[in-house]
């Protein structure tokens, strides 16, 4: 099987999402630490979408448009101009 994941910048996640990340918070669905810099997010239907942080829940959103099972956040990744970016 093969799968489509979308790659993004750090930058689409706001500082704070990104210490809630840290935190491993209940506000946070799953995912999966890359070896440096970055995260994996499964792109889910979250049964409670109010808790995420909103920039996560944008880009889950829009990689699910796109047909995406995954979502790779990596910070030398190209940001995308349909998505808002953070600076850090």
């Amino acid at each position: 099987m093969i799968i489509q994941m979308l790659e993004l910048s750090t930058a689409h996640l706001s500082r704070q999402t990104a210490d809630l990340i840290e935190m491993q918070t209940d506000d946070i669905p799953i995912f999966y630490e890359k070896l440096e810099y970055g995260w994996w997010f499964p792109v889910l239907e979250c049964s409670s979408p109010h808790t995420i942080p909103e920039d996560l829940k944008q880009v889950l959103d829009f990689a699910r448009s796109l047909n995406c099972q995954w979502v790779m956040f990596d910070r030398d990744a190209d940001q995308h101009p349909s998505l808002p970016s953070y600076e850090w």
